[in-house]
């Protein structure tokens, strides 16, 4: 498109110019009618590169506008798919059930983490801090040259 344009423009710089005011403005007749000349040609090439520009603008509102059409099209059709599905469009019914059960554990999960005192973990939270020594010492692992010593 940018060629056709450019090639366009100047097409009509060349045929506005007659032949023979070329000729006169060559042969050094007529300075004020070459200065007229040079002005028309400058005001020609002018308004060329504005039809020009107002065509690139008319391109961009353009490709703007299939854009837009685009996106609202898009969104139809996924609209369109989520009724089909019904819910919120996220997967078979198999899948919704185990998004609501892993959202279910994660909401106990922190139901509990908020009820417990800090520092507190796993089954160490019901023992007293007496108990937590005797148990300390009875899960320690065993050191791994003691297996080689037997």
């Amino acid at each position: 498109m940018k060629k056709f344009v450019f090639s366009l423009a100047l097409a009509s710089m060349l045929v506005c110019v007659p032949p023979d005011a070329l000729a006169e403005k060559g042969k050094g007749k007529g300075k004020d009618q070459a200065q007229a000349m040079e002005r028309a040609e400058r005001q020609q090439a002018a308004d060329t590169y504005k039809e020009v520009e107002q065509i690139k603008e008319r391109e961009r509102e353009h490709a703007e506008d299939q854009r837009e059409h685009a996106e609202d099209q898009r969104e139809r059709a996924e609209e369109e798919a989520r009724e089909m599905k019904g819910g919120d469009g996220r997967g078979n019914e198999k899948a919704q059930e185990m998004r609501e059960r892993r959202d279910e554990r994660k909401a106990i999960k922190e139901e509990y983490r908020e009820n417990s005192e800090a520092g507190q973990e796993g089954a160490d939270r019901e023992l007293d801090a007496e108990d937590q020594d005797e148990d300390q010492k009875e899960k320690t692992k065993k050191p791994w040259w003691k297996f080689w010593a037997d």
